[in-house]
């Protein structure tokens, strides 16, 4: 929501260049496919370090029965789902970060933007990212300040 208000902010301030070239538009179609592709391997990825959060946790089943209990989260979220999503994002974000930080080491993503980089390399380090043989992102216990579900 917030780029498509920053792209209209852009053509309103540019009138006259909008039917020039639309950067944007030419941005999304070299690199849409690359980000498509890294978009649905992440999501792979991120299911497989939940599935292995899930087997190390306990209680794995009950947590929207404890965070209906927690009275805390319940007035810190106002809505019984806000607290609900805020307990999925403490639990999805540490493991999205740990992502990203194997995967962008040497600056690597910068390789999906690169409009220089050529096809070829970009799909070998997509292949080497879907591989969970060949790049082994392990699954550590992130402690936070609520209770691990």
């Amino acid at each position: 929501m917030y780029m498509e208000e920053e792209e209209k902010m852009e053509l309103d301030d540019n009138t006259g260049w909008k039917n020039v070239l639309d950067t944007t538009a030419l941005v999304r179609s070299c690199v849409q496919s690359a980000v498509a592709e890294f978009l649905k391997t992440l999501k792979k990825r991120l299911h497989f370090l939940l599935m292995t959060h899930d087997e190390n946790t306990i209680s794995a089943k009950s947590w929207v029965s404890k965070e209906a209990l927690n009275t805390d989260a319940l007035q810190e979220g106002g809505t019984f789902r806000h607290a609900l999503w805020r307990r999925v994002q403490a639990v999805v974000t540490p493991f999205l970060a740990q992502l990203v930080s194997v995967l962008d080491r040497d600056c690597n993503l910068d390789l999906l933007l690169d409009r220089n980089s050529e096809k070829s390399l970009k799909k070998l380090w997509l292949d080497i990212f879907g591989d969970f043989k060949l790049l082994n992102v392990p699954y550590t216990r992130v402690e936070s300040k609520y209770v691990i579900i």
